[in-house]
């Protein structure tokens, strides 16, 4: 059996992830494409899509690109916080109006237009929108072909015209550390998120043009509104805003099976064995990777914890699912954080005796997310070592096994791979789950094997290439 780090997985696959082309030879990309970007406090976005033009400038240096932020333009946020509403709404107006107005003068217009706001801010425990549903026209500070119209969204909608509304998240604590001036508790960015991300998606039917847009159709609702991991890799979100033919797939894997052996080596083998198979997937195809969002971790710290009587209590980088800041939009490295043990009893803690907690129900729920925008999911492992821990033979991991079913539910094709040499039986009456024979893909003798890993790998993307026209064409029926 080979055994290797989690830097050492497949040499291809980490440097095709490295080297970051996402253009298809043949694909012609779009002349233009403006965004509006959305997201909370605390997510580093002028960064992040900083790191993201950069990014293009290099992958395609015939076409530019620029970002602007509405935050920029308010000149004491701190100040604005304490305003009244009216006041707030009247600030924020201008600011977009000004932001806009810099797009518009830019010479040469960018090819590729980002405009980064918040559509929702935080403030001593009340959530609250800046939007105005209707405004007056004001000619104070723009031209009066530029200015403000009935409402924030007929404004952004009539003058923008974006394509897409992407909203950005992070893990929370990463959130909560980026925050410099207030401490927000866990629970509270937790409940910011579903906000914003609520926001983003209304934001998206109103101001996104018709012509770009799909019909309601449930397996593509959010076609137009994504949530984004800001720890995918630049090339992710870049086949997913230019390159609409290339196959969508959330990554479905265990996550806490091989995080919690016991022997380091082996862990680091199985962790590595993950990372390749990720890695793969993300060096040909948009790849939703529920690894970008690693706060699971938060409860297993809890779990260590609960008989201390320590105030604080601390996750290390050991803790979280290392994924490289180089290849990430945010360009960070995941590292250690502080935080108070009652905000964990808040968010790991169970809500009552036996159920679910607050972070396991958002895990559950963002996870469903990334698969309701995704063309297909890829099952890797999902029984991966029950042999050996004794488990029932139809024992998934719990997380592979629920995704599965939203897989099905939602008409996403489904793709699994098993190693026989390892792993239970897939054809138990427990999974409730009917595979053919061409959704089912075997390693032999181990996937353990970097050689047999690669040979499984390469048949999955032959049959997801045989079925690319299918799956596309699926998503675009929706179209109106």
């Amino acid at each position: 059996m080979a055994t290797f780090s989690v830097a050492q997985c497949s040499a291809d696959a980490l440097a095709a992830l490295e080297r970051g082309h996402f253009c298809e030879v043949g694909m012609t990309l779009p002349d233009k494409v403006r965004v509006l970007v959305t997201g909370h406090t605390g997510l580093y976005k002028r960064g992040v899509l900083d790191r993201f033009c950069k990014f293009l400038g290099t992958e395609l240096p015939n076409r530019t690109a620029a970002h602007y932020c509405v935050e920029d333009y308010i000149d004491d946020m701190g100040l604005f916080m304490t305003f009244s509403l009216a006041a707030q709404q009247e600030i924020w107006r201008k600011a977009v109006g000004k932001a806009l107005s810099a797009w518009q003068k830019a010479n040469p217009a960018p090819d590729y237009t980002f405009f980064s706001l918040h559509l929702t801010f935080h403030w001593h425990s009340h959530v609250f929108s800046p939007m105005s549903w209707r405004v007056p026209k004001d000619t104070g500070d723009f031209d009066e072909e530029t200015c403000l119209e009935d409402s924030f969204m007929r404004y952004i909608h009539g003058v923008y015209k974006p394509h897409y509304c992407i909203n950005l998240i992070d893990d929370i604590q990463a959130v909560q550390s980026r925050i410099k001036h207030h401490h927000f508790r866990l629970r509270e960015l937790l409940s910011w998120r579903d906000i914003e991300v609520m926001m983003t998606d209304l934001a998206a039917k109103l101001v996104v043009p018709a012509e770009y847009t799909h019909g309601d159709q449930p397996s593509f609702q959010f076609e137009r509104s994504p949530v984004i991991p800001i720890r995918h890799p630049p090339k992710m979100l870049a086949r997913y805003l230019f390159e609409p033919e290339v196959p969508r797939i959330y990554a479905s894997f265990p996550i806490g099976s091989p995080r919690r052996l016991e022997d380091s080596s082996e862990r680091s083998r199985a962790m590595a064995e993950i990372d390749d198979f990720r890695n793969t997937l993300h060096s040909s195809y948009c790849v939703f990777d529920p690894l970008t969002i690693d706060e699971l971790p938060l409860r297993d710290l809890l779990r260590r914890h609960q008989q201390s009587a320590a105030a604080k209590v601390e996750l290390t980088e050991s803790d979280q699912w290392p994924i490289p800041g180089l290849q990430t939009l945010c360009g960070e490295d995941r590292s250690k954080h502080e935080m108070s043990k009652d905000e964990l009893v808040e968010v790991a803690g169970p809500m009552s005796r036996g159920a679910k907690s607050e972070l396991a129900r958002q895990v559950e729920g963002r996870d469903f997310r990334l698969i309701d925008q995704s063309d297909c999911v890829v099952v890797y492992r999902p029984t991966y070592n029950t042999k050996a821990w004794g488990e029932e033979p139809w024992k998934w991991s719990t997380g592979t096994y629920h995704e599965a079913m939203r897989a099905r539910e939602t008409g996403k094709q489904l793709f699994v791979i098993r190693d026989p040499a390892c792993d239970n039986e897939l054809t138990a009456p427990n999974i409730g789950i009917e595979l053919t024979p061409s959704q089912v893909f075997e390693g032999q003798p181990n996937l353990n094997d970097p050689e047999n890993r690669k040979k499984v790998l390469t048949q999955l993307m032959e049959e997801l290439d045989r079925r690319r026209e299918t799956m596309i064409s699926r998503r675009r029926s929706s179209e109106c």
